[in-house]
């Protein structure tokens, strides 16, 4: 996984977020609740005296803020679909539910065509360089988002869970995903309300994929491109769990050679997610 560096490097906000990881260490406990929109998370976030909706992203390495810049800013994060301009700044707060971080540095960037298609006023994306927890859980059903030491993932009951590594480098979150028995490295994005696959794997398995009869307009943080098409596949699995009722899209990933495709963790087949940074575990409840 020599790689994964580059990608982070590289790899931007693709379809609402920035890939990455982050491993800090606190101890205290902190619940976030989140509202589902679209298949987006939606955190309510106060900072600096302004209040509103952010993104909630595991993958996202930075805070992103909306911000009505013209300039070109200094900082520019690569997307599929072209570079977005950021400009670095920081916040003497940033609080969600009970967690309170100060003085962070954040990035200031134009989100207005991702405002247009999501049914709220979006003002940013919340990253994991808010946090400084060791382990994260997601709990759909309830709709919260919490926050443990290292210690939490010691008491789970190993029978309630799927669990597999995922990799992590710093910047980027991967986990290895099979088609027809081959592994290529999927990027794990819980910004992202499709999963995609990179053009390259899909012609080299195309007679495993079938067309559903759907499309998606896929909307990036500055363009938007209709007509795409969903495909399904049973020879497609996450650490012999089938994916095969997920809908892939295709997109051209040739600008990250390393990447076989993005995995939406929204579509995972799991109420609870957990995510283990510091032994680079993900569990996911049956």
């Amino acid at each position: 996984m020599e790689n994964l560096k580059n990608i982070g490097e590289k790899l931007g906000l693709l379809i609402f977020v920035i890939f990455s990881v982050v491993t800090l260490h606190a101890e205290a406990e902190h619940r976030i609740p989140f509202t589902q929109v679209n298949g987006l998370m939606m955190v309510n976030v106060e900072y600096d005296g302004n209040s509103g909706v952010f993104i909630f992203d595991t993958g996202a390495d930075h805070v992103i803020v909306h911000s009505n810049i013209e300039d070109e800013g200094n900082d520019l994060f690569d997307t599929v679909d072209g570079a977005l301009s950021t400009i670095e700044t920081s916040l003497d707060y940033l609080a969600m539910g009970d967690y309170i971080v100060e003085d962070i540095i954040v990035y200031e960037a134009n989100l207005s065509h991702l405002k247009k298609h999501v049914a709220h006023n979006v003002l940013g994306i919340i990253g994991m360089s808010a946090f400084a927890n060791e382990v994260l859980q997601i709990d759909n059903i309830n709709g919260e988002i919490t926050l443990h030491s290292s210690d939490y993932t010691k008491g789970l009951v190993k029978k309630d869970y799927n669990s597999m590594p995922f990799h992590h480098n710093g910047e980027v979150a991967c986990v290895e995903v099979e088609v027809n028995n081959q592994e290529y490295l999927f990027a794990l994005d819980s910004g992202s309300t499709v999963s995609l696959i990179a053009s390259k794997v899909f012609d080299q398995q195309s007679e495993l994929f079938h067309s559903t009869g759907k499309q998606f307009d896929l909307n990036t943080s500055h363009s938007t491109a209709g007509g795409n098409s969903y495909y399904q596949s049973d020879a497609i699995a996450l650490h012999q769990i089938s994916l095969d009722a997920i809908d892939f899209g295709v997109i051209d990933l040739s600008a990250f050679p390393e990447l076989g495709g993005i995995l939406s963790i929204g579509s995972l087949p799991s109420d609870e997610i957990i995510f283990d940074f510091t032994r680079g575990r993900m569990h996911l409840r049956k």
